[in-house]
């Protein structure tokens, strides 16, 4: 479940999708930990009840996490990280999709 701070507004919080966990508890991990790694993949703002994530365009990755974090890029800070279920499989032309849930 995506955080209800996030429905409120997202201040600059970016999504990510994983295909494993991030290991944000272990202190390990950041947004580029176990993150998708199909292509057209990128992070997205978190500004809406649905969170769609770019088409993939090549290669396949089974999504099990999501992580909320500071940067659109890059090894950004983890704020939460929430598991995604059922998992989402990417293979071409899915457009991976969470939806809010508060």
């Amino acid at each position: 479940m995506i955080p209800a701070f996030l429905q409120r507004g997202s201040h600059g919080r970016y999504v990510s999708l994983h295909t494993r966990d991030p290991d944000r508890n272990s202190g390990q991990g950041d947004q580029t930990t176990h993150e998708a790694t199909y292509a057209g993949y990128a992070r997205v703002l978190a500004d809406g009840a649905t969170l769609d994530f770019p088409i993939c365009t090549g290669g396949i990755n089974m999504i099990t996490y999501f992580a909320i974090g500071t940067a659109a890029a890059g090894p950004g800070k983890i704020l939460d990280v929430g598991r995604v279920t059922p998992c989402i499989h990417v293979s071409d032309m899915v457009v991976p999709r969470l939806l809010l849930d508060g």
